[in-house]
């Protein structure tokens, strides 16, 4: 993830490090990061990555947590389904946080900047 602010407006671009098999998520584009903050360097944003067979979009805040700039998000996933058999799998939610510094793997998964 590479994010830059200018201003209020943040722009940047997201790819994925996380697939269910290799090439799962196709060959789409990394996302375009886009949002307008509310004047406040910690402010809320977020952004929307479209793959091959579903959607997942992101809202975050960068906030210093240790002397340390982290950013936590909310994600939500929807994946194409074929009928509705299959539509219980489909959607998911779940947190990430995105750090400048490696993290061990004893918490939830986290992500780098």
């Amino acid at each position: 993830m590479t994010l830059v602010q200018n201003g209020t407006i943040i722009t940047g671009f997201y790819g994925t490090a996380v697939e269910s098999t290799q090439g799962a998520a196709g060959n789409s584009p990394p996302g375009l990061v886009m949002s307008r903050s509310v004047g406040d360097p910690h402010g809320t944003f977020a952004w929307i990555v479209n793959y091959s067979r579903s959607t997942s979009a992101w809202t975050a805040q960068c906030v210093i947590c240790g002397g340390h700039v982290e950013l936590h998000t909310t994600w939500v996933y929807r994946q194409k389904v074929d009928g509705c058999d299959d539509r219980w799998l489909a959607a998911r939610v779940g947190e990430d946080t995105f750090t400048r510094y490696p993290q061990t793997a004893t918490g939830p998964l986290h992500g780098h900047l």
